[in-house]
């Protein structure tokens, strides 16, 4: 596929178009260059274009500000009367709390140059910069790591049942410390959306 071919200096060309004049439609091709890794051939080649997207993109705050509008806002798992939103007796962990979480820590590493790709990694990173509070960069590890937690266990469930895994978790199936575990983790990031607004301007 030629649109996906090309030399360093292609890519390059290609990176600082998309992130200079950029289109809500074009953020999808950039956005998988400040997560790739090399699976194969010379490494190099690879690092090279991903700390140049980097490079490109610190403080650059218009399109840090349009990742984020992307992303979009992030689905509340929890109800007004903090019973989980379910459907079919199921909460999706993806909607309800990784997806914000993950593209929070991409846009904000992107914008503040924290060259990592994992998110823990891009939360620890600001939060070594002062970027936010240390105890909101917390809480969302440790949301993190509560969603992943409970959605393996019950992926490998289903597995087990000859179920397809999903991002779907059985709310009765948990027990009552993993409802409080989960309850308190929606809770802790149910401002997401204001606090990665506060975090990407602020120097």
């Amino acid at each position: 596929n030629p649109a996906w071919r090309g030399s360093t200096a292609t890519w390059r060309d290609r990176i600082r178009q998309w992130i200079t004049v950029a289109k809500p439609e074009q953020l999808l091709s950039v956005d998988i260059f400040f997560d790739m890794r090399s699976v194969h051939g010379d490494g190099r080649l690879c690092l090279r274009i991903w700390q140049d997207a980097f490079d490109m993109a610190q403080n650059n705050y218009g399109f840090a500000k349009l990742l984020v509008e992307s992303a979009g806002n992030a689905d509340s798992g929890l109800g007004f009367f903090g019973q989980f939103r379910t459907e079919g007796g199921r909460i999706n962990l993806k909607n309800a709390g990784l997806f914000g979480i993950v593209s929070t820590a991409r846009a904000l590493a992107v914008c503040h140059h924290v060259m990592e790709r994992s998110t823990p990694l891009r939360l620890r990173g600001l939060r070594a910069m002062g970027i936010g509070g240390a105890s909101d960069l917390d809480a969302m590890m440790t949301a993190q790591d509560t969603f992943l937690s409970v959605l393996l266990t019950q992926q490998l469930e289903d597995i087990r049942h000859g179920v397809p895994a999903s991002n779907a978790v059985a709310v009765k199936r948990l027990s009552t410390d993993e409802r409080a575990r989960l309850r308190s983790a929606l809770e802790s990031i149910k401002h997401l959306d204001d606090l990665k607004r506060d975090l990407l301007f602020r120097s």
